[in-house]
């Protein structure tokens, strides 16, 4: 047994230096009110030893636009599992947390409910200011809610790192715990890592890719601190972020903590299964605040690895939430109350003639941005006319057949495809969509939670070792052939039938 676990540590931590990976980091009511505490069902644990062997859990975070997920892995016996936090915002979906932060008169909390996604001191959509700062898109809406509440004299960039590292180090602690609590004593050797993931778009920014993984390791350095989100002044938080700047730059940090593309992380179920199939494919994303395309390439090696190559990846700010912001703007009411009102309505299903307008207008704008993504990425095809052979992959709790599945899939009707083609396809495949894969047998999960999977899936994919994920190639990696590298079709001399061939 001690041989299996020095291979495993070996394997982990790259002490073989051919074993290194592809993969490089960066490469990509009151809401505050009290609710009881959520009971859980009873886990499938394995019983508890009084003397045990080091564990090695890997933290998949899924650090989402309004929630975010967990899904951790014990990496000795390959079994995940979903951490569901004691105070849920949502019963019926108790692994949701909620990525929102509320600052109030100087000080950070943190809600535990599901209503109040709106509310005057909410700081919403922290990950989507995050990736403003890191372009320097200073002047994008989605920071407004920032310039309101940010005090006289601070930086913006440091308010929005400060909530988003508030946000993600006590959210850390508390997962922390929870593996540390699964387990009997310490016993050395332990060991916790954590992947995050970034959209495509922003890992192939660096400036993005690198603040992403700046708080990443500092959320992680202050982790133990900040367990449970308690109630803490702004400059308290700064004062923190100081004094951990050393450690989350140090190696033993980088090493723990791994920046992955989404989309890699979204799709890693669907290309271990043994449905999947080698070729292009369209992965369309859509969450709370952004819908995440991606057009990349799918090829398995001889060894069995599986290898990503992106073509083109857009980020669009109309996830769903866009729905009910559209909505109050098509409508004469106004204030965080009425937008509030329009979330519940859009999901209760409630037919309202604004939200209707406003899903008429996000699908305008996907149908046109969807056939930029892919017009980018057939430009970088060494064989243009396996455009026509594209998949469509749909992922994110947002996904709902209008606006989004109708927007997209009208592109194979557009002047980027062949015609010809796309009919003779659509002969034999009507539907050129492919699920993702069911994870309830991975879970467990019981009858009723069947939507868990779709809102679980990028956490699962974090959830497994580093060194297991799929390698790739960002598009900024991918340049466009030139044209002695592109795959032309020969042309056909005609010629007079000979008597031969009458």
């Amino acid at each position: 047994m001690a041989g299996f676990f020095k291979k495993l540590k070996q394997r982990i931590f790259y002490e073989k230096s051919d074993q290194k990976p592809s993969i490089r980091p960066g490469d990509i009511p009151d809401g505050n009110a009290a609710i009881p505490k959520f009971t859980l069902p009873p886990r499938d644990e394995a019983p508890q030893q009084a003397e045990r062997d080091a564990y090695f859990v890997q933290i998949g975070l899924d650090f989402g636009t309004s929630f975010t997920k967990v899904v951790c892995r014990d990496i000795m016996i390959d079994k995940p599992w979903v951490y569901m936090p004691d105070y849920p915002c949502d019963p019926e979906l108790p692994f949701l947390i909620s990525s929102t932060v509320c600052f109030n008169d100087g000080r950070f909390s943190h809600p535990k409910r599901l209503d109040g996604a709106y509310t005057s001191t909410s700081l919403v959509h922290v990950k989507m200011a995050l990736q403003c700062v890191g372009a320097a898109d200073t002047t994008n809406k989605h920071l407004d809610g920032y310039r309101a509440l940010v005090p006289e004299g601070l930086d913006l960039s440091t308010f929005v790192e400060a909530s988003c590292i508030y946000l993600l180090a006590g959210i850390m602690g508390e997962v922390k715990g929870a593996i540390r609590s699964r387990f009997t004593g310490s016993v050395e050797g332990d060991q916790i890592h954590v992947n995050m993931a970034v959209p495509v778009a922003s890992a192939d920014d660096d400036r993005v890719g690198e603040l992403f993984e700046r708080v990443l390791r500092l959320s992680w350095s202050m982790a133990d601190e900040m367990t449970g989100h308690p109630e803490c002044l702004l400059q308290e938080v700064i004062d923190s972020i100081a004094r951990h700047e050393a450690n989350a730059a140090s190696e033993s940090v980088k090493e723990i903590c791994f920046i992955y593309p989404e989309v890699s992380a979204n799709v890693q179920g669907f290309i271990r299964s043994r449905s999947s199939q080698p070729g292009l494919y369209l992965f369309c994303d859509t969450g709370a605040g952004t819908v995440d395309q991606s057009l990349f390439q799918f090829s398995r090696k001889n060894s069995g690895d599986e290898y990503l190559i992106y073509l083109s990846a857009q980020v669009l700010p109309i996830g769903s939430c866009r729905i009910e912001e559209l909505a109050l703007e098509y409508s004469p009411e106004q204030g965080w109350k009425a937008l509030e009102e329009f979330r519940r309505f859009k999901e209760s299903g409630a037919n309202d003639p604004h939200l209707q307008k406003a899903r008429y207008a996000i699908g305008n704008e996907l149908e046109k941005r969807t056939n930029q993504t892919i017009a980018l990425g057939k430009k970088k095809l060494t064989s243009p006319k396996s455009i026509n052979e594209l998949r469509v992959i749909f992922g994110g709790g947002g996904h709902c057949t209008d606006p989004y599945k109708i927007g997209v899939m009208k592109q194979f009707d557009s002047t980027i495809f062949r015609n010809e083609l796309i009919a003779q396809r659509r002969r034999a495949e009507p539907n050129f969509d492919r699920g993702m894969p069911d994870l309830r047998t991975e879970f467990n999960l019981k009858p009723g939670q069947e939507r868990w999977s779709r809102r679980l899936s990028v956490a699962y994919g974090l959830s497994f070792a580093k060194i297991d994920l799929a390698a790739f190639r960002l598009p900024k990696d991918v340049s466009t052939p030139s044209e002695d590298e592109i795959v032309k079709k020969r042309a056909v001399t005609a010629h007079a039938p000979t008597k031969d061939d009458c």
